[in-house]
């Protein structure tokens, strides 16, 4: 269930619907539910887009200003970004 959309109420109905009708086919049915995390949008770029290569390097720039993005970087709106990068995990090179 995704929690973005609808109310706390909503999604009560929902799941006690599945409930009911898993009882009913004598099934047990998991739910799961998709919490909203930050939300991150890139700024604009200066020549309106551009195009990456795989293997190219591209910095996302909590500081870097609206219309300033280029091949390189682009701006984004989320400023706590750059404090939790330390949870981040990469995958194996």
């Amino acid at each position: 269930m995704n929690f973005s959309h609808g109310s706390p109420e909503d999604h009560k109905m929902r799941a006690d619907k599945v409930r009911e009708i898993a009882a009913k086919l004598g099934r047990h049915v998991a739910i799961l539910g998709d919490l909203q995390g930050p939300k991150i949008r890139v700024s604009t770029f200066k020549e309106g887009k551009v195009f990456l290569n795989i293997g190219d390097k591209f910095l996302l720039d909590a500081n870097l200003g609206k219309g300033e993005g280029d091949k390189e970087k682009v701006g984004i709106d989320y400023k706590g970004l750059p404090a939790r990068r330390r949870s981040w995990r990469y995958p194996a090179a």
